[in-house]
């Protein structure tokens, strides 16, 4: 039998971009932030241990190690 689960996750950009240089494009961005939220709650289904979908700071934190966004006081000591 399959069971498909759909749900709408709300999502703070505002807080997750807040002083950020962003690396991409809107889309891109949005892309990215949309495939990680549904492959970390897909993973929390299945196993213990991925962080909640809709955590700012895990999304922050996953966005600035791919490079998708950077700090902005990082940015500004390489100029």
């Amino acid at each position: 039998m399959k069971i498909r689960l759909q749900t709408d996750m709300k999502v703070n950009m505002k807080t997750i971009l807040k002083d950020s240089i962003i690396h991409v494009s809107d889309d891109a961005l949005k892309r990215e932030v949309r495939g990680i939220v549904l492959f970390w709650a897909e993973k929390r289904l299945l196993e213990d241990g991925w962080p909640r979908p809709n955590s700012t700071k895990a999304i922050r934190e996953y966005l600035m190690e791919n490079g998708v966004i950077g700090d902005i006081t990082e940015d500004l000591e390489d100029i």
